[in-house]
């Protein structure tokens, strides 16, 4: 079986709350791929509303009510604060292995948050918390990941574009080696 490229985003308020650590461990001790490349990124709010609109419609109306949480999440807490004078900070980490993308969406759990298990990353750290009229009262994903192949080589792009413009104009170094190890792999995003 081929190898993929996955990508997990850890949001600025599960970075604020300085969970990322446990967010990381969880991450390592469940996913056999290999993490190959991180970025931390100062999000401006260009980004925030081109990633945004990168979250694209479901295969079920459950799934796009879902999606919509999402953009209407990634436009409010990525963007930058105080008038765009503070930006938020989204840490990207970069996996590499078979099957990589179904591993790292099953570690980072589904978007039905259930405070009951606890087995993913979002049943532990994520919040979804409706009012009684079945309108979503709060929101807060810990962590996004693209889950499906095809998606996971549009983000990765997408990505790389935005480390390109992050003072210092260029990837971190691990992205650059990740791109030597398997040049196409990188541009698609997934394995031969």
């Amino acid at each position: 079986m081929a190898e993929e490229l996955s990508c997990v985003v850890v949001t600025p308020y599960t970075i604020s709350k300085s969970r990322t650590g446990a967010v990381l461990a969880r991450l390592f001790s469940r996913v056999s791929a290999e993490l190959v490349a991180t970025q931390m990124f100062a999000v401006t709010r260009e980004m925030a509303e081109r990633y945004a609109e990168s979250i694209q419609c479901g295969e079920s109306a459950e799934d796009d009510r879902y999606r919509l949480i999402i953009r209407d999440y990634i436009q409010r807490d990525f963007s930058p604060l105080e008038g765009g004078q503070r930006l938020r900070r989204a840490l990207l980490l970069v996996f590499r292995g078979e099957q990589a993308c179904k591993e790292v969406a099953d570690v980072v759990g589904r978007l039905h948050i259930s405070s009951a298990s606890g087995e993913s990353i979002r049943d532990t750290f994520g919040d979804l918390v409706y009012n009684e009229d079945g309108s979503v009262r709060y929101f807060e994903p810990a962590v996004l990941t693209s889950g499906r192949r095809e998606r996971a080589a549009a983000d990765l792009r997408m990505w790389l574009e935005f480390a390109r413009q992050q003072p210092g104009g260029r990837a971190d170094p691990g992205a650059d080696q990740a791109r030597q190890l398997a040049p196409a792999q990188f541009a698609a995003g997934v394995g031969d």
